[in-house]
């Protein structure tokens, strides 16, 4: 489900539908004013459904607010996103990023129209209140995009993808991106799986509430460039292990004995 937010002062939802299969929820009318903002790649690793959110879009008469934190420098010709890679940058009123993750900074940025950054410049408390970057952070967020621009720089974008296709075979999995989710569920079986995989030298962190519901605690496994083959092969080797050790256990937590299953 997708909860689509305008201006306040007129109303603070537009409207709610299912991404999924477009059965719409809830409607108010065309409303020019309101502003729909989606990530494109999602903290599990999947993809905003950007054709149908722009379909929508235009029915509802909004502007579409992109968070590519999770997109740029990994998806994309040159890492430019997910937005350019299906053709709908021009469908974009307003693109975040972030200069950190794959550009290896820190900060961020927003594109879109001249008027629209003019008045962020001037009535953005975020932007007002916060301290400029120093000029040697600046240099090298330029350099890092250069980087990004470069033959080199697609090299490595190509290598990651290479990445993920080596864990998706070796797991039989399809993932969307860079960011692999293990749900596991157990808060505790997953911190113990984190340590596991730790003592095994493969640092994937657990993510319990309150980042996710209760109940729906995962491993988040975030492939990189620089990985070898090697690496991944052995570290889902380790997984597998542990996919078989955590059911073994959730079926004794259960008293269901394992010759049953």
């Amino acid at each position: 489900m997708v909860v689509v937010q305008c201006d306040v002062k007129t109303n603070p939802f537009l409207a709610a539908f299912s991404i999924r299969d477009g059965h719409e929820i809830w409607r108010t009318p065309r409303d020019e004013n309101s502003t729909w903002s989606t990530p494109t790649v999602f903290r599990d690793g999947d993809r905003a459904l950007l054709p149908e959110i722009v379909k929508l879009k235009k029915d509802f008469g909004a502007q579409l607010f992109l968070d590519e934190a999770h997109a740029v420098g990994a998806i994309g010709r040159n890492g430019r996103g997910l937005a350019f890679e299906e053709n709908l940058s021009r469908e974009v009123d307003v693109q975040m990023g972030t200069l950190s993750k794959p550009l290896g900074v820190s900060g961020g940025y927003i594109c879109g129209s001249r008027n629209m950054t003019e008045w962020l410049i001037n009535r953005a408390r975020s932007f007002i209140f916060s301290t400029a970057p120093p000029p040697a952070l600046a240099a090298a967020a330029r350099a890092a995009v250069d980087f990004l621009s470069s033959k080199e720089g697609e090299k490595r974008r190509q290598r990651l993808r290479r990445n993920i296709d080596i864990l998706a075979e070796e797991l039989s999995i399809q993932p969307a991106s860079a960011i692999v989710p293990w749900i596991i569920g157990d808060e505790k079986a997953t911190l113990a799986a984190a340590q596991n995989l730790q003592d095994n030298g493969f640092l994937v962190p657990a993510i319990r509430y309150p980042t996710v519901a209760k109940g729906a605690a995962r491993l988040r496994i975030t492939l990189s460039a620089a990985h070898e083959a090697t690496q991944l092969r052995s570290l889902a080797g380790t997984i597998k292990r542990l996919r078989k050790e955590t059911e073994r256990n959730r079926f004794a937590d259960y008293g269901v004995r394992e010759d049953a299953q």
